[in-house]
């Protein structure tokens, strides 16, 4: 799927990329553990600008306060309940279940950036992240 942080500029702070990830697990298994891995936003024009690694923060809920995950510097997190401070688990379930079922079968993840506040020109950044799901034995 793709992302989009559109219209940033420098200095922002906190902004929301659109649309989310939704993760749909309409299998037969649980999901124990969601690993993410990022890569610097690179300038397609100008490839010696970026946007580092440690500047995208990732939760569950599309909320500004509340607690973020940020990535660190080896791009690799384990995506963790802010609540809980466990991993987030990726249950399995159709995902139009009714009640009590509703929330099985999918998890929204949001991801924010932090602008820097120079060193960019105005082009289009891009870069491929992986999402892996892993089944504890």
């Amino acid at each position: 799927t793709f992302i989009n942080f559109s219209n940033l500029n420098l200095g922002q702070q906190d902004i929301l990329a659109y649309p989310h990830l939704i993760m749909n697990n309409t299998g037969n298994n649980d999901f124990d553990q969601i690993n993410i891995t990022a890569a610097a936003l690179v300038g397609t024009a100008i490839t010696s600008e970026s946007i580092e690694i440690t500047n995208f923060g990732i939760n569950l809920t599309n909320s500004s306060t509340n607690l973020r995950l940020s990535f660190p510097a080896d791009g690799k997190l384990n995506l963790r309940d802010p609540t809980t401070g466990g991993n987030a688990t990726l249950t399995h379930g159709h995902t139009s279940a009714f009640a009590p079922n509703a929330d099985k079968g999918n998890i929204s993840v949001f991801f924010w950036v932090n602008v820097p506040t120079g060193g960019l020109s105005n082009q289009l950044y891009n870069a491929t992240w992986n999402v892996t799901v892993v089944k504890n034995p």
